[in-house]
């Protein structure tokens, strides 16, 4: 009778270690995913803490100056037809730090050229402890959004467009979103500079369109 007993338990022994072994080897692709995926989020917020406290100036701000204070760029990629985008702190194709100019991806950028736009972003900068003063032209990552809507209005501007854009200064407007009623993200929108190109963009079409019509 004793020895039926072990013999039971040493089935149901192995029953269940080979239970929790195939549990293991199921699931182990998706923990090894979730690591990395983890791993790599961890090294693109490094990426940004490596710039140190950061300040940047809408008002100045050129291609020159971004590689000035960033460095080369992580990555370049067509945006749209005319528009290249620039990354920083990147993983894969999604950085903390974008820039769009109205240049083709194929040709140089030049010095002096101003953005379009202008995007900071480090939406889990809480998880990994902010520690770092991110900014640009006095709006920043991690102040609430009645901080930042304040500040806009003591600059004389701070209009509701639509819903979390407000306007910034005479040339630029910003987009952004909040965790937790914290400021996640800021996207900056060089409303001159896209008029401009947009203007070109219609040039561009209409030239084309007679140009095939007198054809």
């Amino acid at each position: 009778m004793l020895k039926r007993i072990f013999i039971y338990l040493g089935l149901v022994l192995i029953l269940v270690g080979a239970f929790y072994g195939y549990q293991w080897f199921k699931f182990r692709p998706v923990k090894i995913a979730a690591q990395r995926e983890i791993d790599a989020y961890v090294a693109q917020h490094k990426a940004l803490q490596s710039f140190g406290d950061l300040d940047l100036d809408t008002t100045t701000l050129t291609f020159a100056k971004l590689e000035e204070r960033l460095g080369s760029p992580s990555g370049r990629a067509v945006a749209s037809r005319n528009t290249s985008k620039l990354g920083w702190a990147c993983k894969g194709q999604e950085c903390l730090i974008t820039a769009w100019f109205a240049v083709p991806v194929d040709k140089t950028i030049a010095a002096d050229e101003i953005p379009l736009g202008l995007m900071v972003s480090d939406p889990w900068g809480s998880l990994f402890g902010r520690s770092q003063h991110v900014s640009v032209s006095g709006a920043y990552l991690g102040e609430s959004e009645e901080q930042l809507r304040e500040s806009g209005k003591k600059r004389g501007y701070g209009v509701e467009k639509r819903m979390n854009q407000i306007t910034w200064d005479e040339n630029w407007s910003l987009v952004f979103t909040s965790v937790q009623g914290k400021i996640g993200s800021l996207d900056f929108l060089n409303e001159s500079v896209l008029q401009k190109a947009a203007l070109g963009e219609k040039s561009i079409v209409s030239h084309s369109s007679q140009d095939s019509k007198n054809n």
